[in-house]
């Protein structure tokens, strides 16, 4: 349990954030893809955060929503900032 990181989110709450994920990969949907994310954080706990209307940025799908909230443990967030979801940039 990250506390300190859990305060620290709740100042970006009902904000879009860029996330960026401590693993190597992800996969979902048969699509394996590096942990890059935008979006709205709606709440946070001590163990989890929740993200709400997220672009996962996979290079084949670059505008693809995730359709359903995504919940992340705190120790799982490797770096976070506000960012816009409008803003376009390369993964490559």
């Amino acid at each position: 349990m990250d506390v300190s990181l859990g305060q620290e989110l709740c100042g970006y709450r009902d904000q879009s954030l860029l996330v960026v994920l401590n693993v190597r990969q992800l996969g979902i949907l048969d699509q394996v893809f590096r942990p890059i994310m935008v979006g709205e954080l709606i709440e946070v706990t001590n163990d989890y955060a929740v993200f709400v209307n997220v672009n996962i940025k996979m290079t084949n799908a670059p505008e693809f929503i995730f359709p359903t909230p995504l919940i992340i443990p705190l120790d799982k967030i490797a770096w976070f900032m506000p960012f816009s979801p409008d803003i376009r940039f390369s993964i490559y």
